[in-house]
């Protein structure tokens, strides 16, 4: 450990001879600076720095635990947030566009060839791939293009951190080419028996001693599959053939770090940010529908609070017993009032039974009416100094409310 020291200056020795304590506690501020370095982000005095905490892990074990949660996070704001989906759109219409083209050039004086045998071997080579990626044989399961391929790749990638492309060569009937493309989500790649993560394998990779992958463990199915009931199995892939040294594996993502095993989701950073902006605009838009809204509250003529037929209503199916309430124009919705009578006998007409909840959610904000809105303030006194009954006053405040 390297001593520390620091030397008295002449500003120190002043200090000390007028105010040794001012002097003890310049000496101790010389110090602390002295101890956090010469840069200011990586003090531990300022306040606004004292309590932030940091990760000091290597690339693999700041991304592996956190990474099954990002994914999922990063996918739901891609289905259900509009600025999300715009964003990975973006970037794949910018990125992909139409796909990857080829366009032969060779070196026809390295291979012996004049022009017109160099011309014909381009143009040769670039309509046999043209026949390739044109068509549905290029993808293994037979239903995208190249460039949809190419396009479903690039997405994977940014929405999930990685995405994995087997290579294998399927002899099919009809076609005659067997170079096929295979794509595997990067929740299938993962360790073997769900083996804990370690230094040669680690994220379902295994590595050699210099990092280089040597062999993928692909689960069989999908970890998150509903459909897939039998026991969860496996497949190693090697890396590379054993004969050829071909690829088998082409493992995508973006390496931000030395010894970075898979990829992190392009929306990792801020996903915090895009949910509470997503709530915030949600939030905005269902105030702006909801103060759009005139509802009203009647009164009908034979008092039993049943709406017409032919009111308009955009409620459809509504019921007296029901729970909730469609706010939408055109609603009407009756308060139900109920007869309080059993045979001679006849008694006031109460609100009781059907549509609680609307009538606790009107009465409480009637009550808050009364003390605050000056129209339903001056209605109320006026009922009580008639002598209204306390719980009928507020009541018939409910049914001459103003639009909400």
């Amino acid at each position: 450990m390297t001593e520390l020291k620091i030397q008295e200056n002449i500003i120190d020795r002043i200090m000390r001879f007028i105010d040794p304590v001012k002097a003890e506690m310049r000496f101790r501020a010389r110090a602390m600076l002295a101890l956090s370095g010469s840069y200011i982000g990586a003090s531990r005095a300022k306040r606004s720095l004292s309590q932030w905490r940091t990760s000091w892990g290597d690339a693999d074990s700041d991304t592996l635990f956190d990474l099954p949660i990002l994914r999922d996070r990063s996918r739901d704001l891609v289905r259900n947030a509009p600025l999300a989906t715009g964003a990975i759109n973006t970037v794949c219409t910018n990125v992909v566009g139409t796909g990857l083209k080829l366009q032969s050039r060779i070196d026809r004086e390295t291979l012996g060839m004049d022009v017109e045998e160099a011309d014909a071997w381009e143009a040769n080579a670039e309509r046999e791939f043209r026949l390739w990626a044109e068509s549905q044989e290029s993808d293994a399961g037979r239903t995208l293009t190249f460039a949809s391929v190419q396009n479903l790749v690039f997405r994977s990638a940014l929405e999930s951190g990685d995405v994995f492309l087997l290579l294998p060569y399927i002899e099919r009937l009809g076609s005659p080419y067997g170079l096929s493309l295979q794509v595997i989500e990067g929740d299938r790649v993962c360790n073997e028996a769900n083996a804990p993560d370690g230094p040669e394998v680690s994220g379902g990779v295994k590595k050699d001693s210099y990092g280089a992958p040597i062999a993928y463990h692909i689960m069989d199915q999908h970890p998150g599959s509903i459909l897939e009931l039998r026991k969860r199995s496996w497949t190693i892939v090697p890396a590379f053939g054993g004969t050829s040294g071909r690829r088998n594996v082409l493992h995508l993502f973006w390496q931000m770090r030395p010894g970075q095993t898979r990829g992190v989701p392009y929306l990792a950073p801020v996903i915090e940010p895009l949910k509470q902006l997503d709530r915030y605009t949600e939030a905005e838009l269902m105030a702006a529908v909801i103060s759009g809204m005139f509802t009203v509250f009647i009164k009908s003529e034979t008092g039993d609070g049943m709406v017409s037929p032919m009111t308009p209503t955009s409620e459809t199916g509504g019921k007296a017993e029901d729970e909730d309430y469609k706010l939408a124009s055109g609603a009407i919705v009756g308060l139900a009032p109920m007869n309080r009578d059993s045979g001679k006998f006849k008694g006031k007409r109460i609100i009781w039974g059907g549509r609680g909840g609307l009538r606790a959610v009107l009465y409480m904000a009637t009550i808050s009416a009364t003390r605050f809105n000056p129209a339903i303030k001056t209605f109320y006194e006026r009922l009580k100094q008639a002598g209204k009954a306390p719980k009928l006053a507020p009541t018939a405040c409910c049914a001459s409310s103003s639009p909400s």
